[in-house]
């Protein structure tokens, strides 16, 4: 929801959007956060696919022949599942195998995937030569040294903990592989540490969320940066109209190189009175 309200509040809030780390085209920030929200749905499907798979459970013994309970082995197994409220009992046993565990953490690692993109978009928007955005907090101490400074914090704490979630969702997928039909082998405490650091890792992209400053002045401002340059492709759409798309392409391409070099903008100026040089 806290993504939701955000794209919808900026839906028509202008900033540039940039590809390979430079300016691109114009998008808005609503856009950005609704790709945000897209994936984090994505997400939240794939949990519940794999919680209709695992919703269930096994009464069959340490090898699963149901040796001890008899001839009611699978009655008793059925009755415990219902009791249990639990969908009815897989056909196999699974003791040895690790999969769905393997499947959960490598679910966690992608939701964490997607707020530390979250958390390090926010982390370089907000950085001081961009200046698009702020993280809100009533106390940041930004450094021991340097009182002019604002680190981030919540959105490092994303990156961070995406971090430890994948590393441990690595080993989930190393439990996989048990010897016979089952061995020692426990990777029980990295299941728990995926679950306790997705538990931080919301909680604290809950509360960046919530309350993040957008600064749409930034945004229009950095727009301007490149002095028409990133209206080149609605240029050469016009033009190729005229000499084909691949020409006119090269001559856009060859008049934005020079206005970019002389520190000219591509549009030239509708007034006469301007004094400000153009293309």
């Amino acid at each position: 929801m806290r993504m939701l309200d955000l794209a919808r509040k900026h839906k028509s809030t202008p900033m540039i959007g940039r590809t390979l780390g430079q300016h691109a085209l114009p998008i808005t920030f609503g856009l950005k956060v609704g790709a945000w929200a897209a994936e984090n749905r994505r997400n939240m499907e794939r949990l519940k696919d794999w919680l209709k798979r695992t919703n269930t459970g096994i009464l069959s013994g340490a090898v699963g022949t149901y040796a001890a309970l008899g001839a009611k082995g699978l009655e008793i197994e059925a009755l415990t599942m219902k009791e249990l409220g639990l969908a009815p009992p897989d056909a196999a046993d699974w003791h040895g195998s690790r999969d769905k565990y393997a499947e959960f953490g490598n679910v966690m690692a992608s939701i964490g995937m997607t707020f530390q993109k979250i958390g390090q978009e926010i982390f370089l928007l907000q950085s001081t030569d961009i200046g698009e955005v702020e993280e809100y907090e009533i106390m940041a101490v930004g450094s021991s040294t340097m009182p002019h400074k604002r680190n981030p914090n919540q959105s490092r704490n994303l990156i961070i903990l995406s971090r430890k979630i994948r590393r441990n969702a690595e080993v989930l997928l190393d439990w996989m592989v048990s010897i016979h039909e089952r061995d020692q082998i426990s990777s029980a405490g990295e299941l728990k540490e995926i679950c306790l650091n997705t538990d931080r890792l919301l909680k604290s992209a809950k509360s960046l969320l919530k309350n993040l400053v957008v600064k749409p002045d930034a945004m229009l401002a950095n727009l301007g940066k490149t002095k028409g340059l990133i209206m080149a492709e609605e240029m050469m759409f016009v033009l190729g109209k005229k000499i084909g798309k691949h020409t006119a392409h090269e001559e856009v391409r060859q008049v934005a190189m020079e206005a970019s070099r002389r520190g000219l903008h591509l549009k030239r100026p509708s007034s006469p009175t301007r004094k400000s040089p153009g293309i």
